[in-house]
């Protein structure tokens, strides 16, 4: 087995061009991953990424060196099923199914390079968004209403858009849309990849959390947040309440310390909880309470709602608006409060208890397991005491 590094260098006694003739006279099987529209020309302090088949490891090692001298070129090297030195973070730098079809159907751009077709150029700079850069991308994530100015003129928006206009593909540059194309065209890791990918990313680590319940369960999960008014004013048990009597479950609740408002406030919403000076009913105030609560039969939202709520995906989402409504219904328009604010979906509520409690998810999912059972369980009870009084 060959021993070597992801990251080699191209001699600087030989240029770009030549190397990549050298490749193709030895009928090495590779592809350059990206970047490579303005080929020869590379960008001072760039790398040039590389798919290699395993079984050509040992003649690409030939052409590349582990040492950097001046004026050589940086080129990051990763196996089909990757093999030790050739991987990312121990993984395969894409699923092996993926990485084997772009090999299979690469095309010779201007004669000299080897690169991925259109539609795999797309889907691989995709997943490269969303599983290797993810919050580093600079993308919006897509799961709420955000404003991010940097994201319309990113790099990687640029060339999705041209690569999906190529293709004749309609999809949204937003994180969430890109994983969910990937999710369509079968360009997803494994579960246990996803996990280990997560390890270095809070937004990989909800998307994991996420797959995780959605192989077992068929509900949502909420996270509301009791803002300080509702809370100095002796509501959050009624509000709690009002959830249940409205279907929810309620699975865990938290008054926050100092700390975690303040995580709450800088990170949750985007940072923006309105004017703060609620003793003059000037607002609602800061996080104060955070509860998260079940939904074990969401109701799929309306189509004439849909433009109003784009990120919402369960119609009870929305009870926050009835609560609110029946807090202020006698009010007068000057002390009108939004006393609580909650996730949209449930990759948004993900978010919340991962920026503030992220050692309680795993118990979150198994209170959601075990809730599933009772339900299941009653309903089989349910079904006994019937059977005692219908015919058969």
């Amino acid at each position: 087995m060959i021993e070597m590094e992801t990251q080699q260098y191209i001699p600087s006694s030989i240029s770009v061009d030549d190397f990549f003739k050298l490749l193709n006279q030895e009928q090495i099987k590779y592809i350059i991953l990206r970047w490579f529209d303005k080929f020869p020309k590379i960008k001072k302090g760039e790398a040039i990424d590389l798919l290699v088949h395993d079984d050509d490891l040992v003649n690409i090692s030939k052409h590349v060196s582990p040492h950097c001298e001046d004026n050589s070129i940086t080129c990051n090297i990763y196996s089909i099923s990757g093999i030790t030195g050739t991987n990312y973070n121990g993984l395969p730098y894409y699923p092996i199914h993926c990485a084997q079809e772009m090999l299979d159907k690469r095309i010779l751009l201007h004669n000299k390079y080897f690169v991925p077709n259109p539609k795999h150029y797309l889907l691989s700079m995709a997943y490269h968004v969303v599983y290797h850069e993810a919050e580093n991308s600079g993308l919006s994530r897509g799961i709420r209403e955000e404003v991010n100015e940097l994201a319309h003129n990113n790099k990687y928006r640029k060339t999705l858009r041209t690569l999906s206009n190529r293709c004749g593909i309609k999809i949204k540059f937003t994180w969430v849309d890109l994983q969910k194309f990937l999710d369509e065209n079968n360009w997803t890791p494994e579960l246990s990849e996803l996990k280990k990918l997560s390890e270095k990313s809070n937004w990989l680590k909800d998307l994991y959390y996420l797959k995780l319940h959605d192989q077992q369960n068929t509900g949502e999960i909420m996270a509301f947040i009791v803002r300080e008014w509702a809370y100095e004013n002796n509501l959050t048990d009624w509000i709690i309440k009002w959830l249940q009597t409205h279907g929810l479950h309620i699975l865990n609740i938290y008054e926050l310390d100092k700390d975690h408002k303040e995580e709450a406030t800088r990170t949750l919403r985007g940072g923006n909880w309105g004017n703060e000076k609620w003793e003059k009913n000037e607002g609602s105030g800061k996080p104060a309470v955070l509860i998260i609560a079940y939904d074990f039969y969401p109701v799929p939202l309306d189509k004439r709602y849909k433009k109003y709520y784009p990120y919402v995906s369960n119609r009870n989402f929305l009870l926050k608006i009835n609560l609110r409504n029946e807090l202020n219904r006698n009010q007068p328009r000057k002390e009108i409060r939004s006393i609580i604010h909650s996730s949209d979906n449930t990759l948004d509520a993900l978010e919340f208890i991962n920026t503030l409690y992220p050692e309680e998810l795993p118990e979150i999912l198994n209170k959601i397991t075990l809730g599933k059972e009772n339900i299941k369980n009653q309903n089989e009870r349910i079904l006994d005491l019937l059977s005692i009084f219908l015919p058969t």
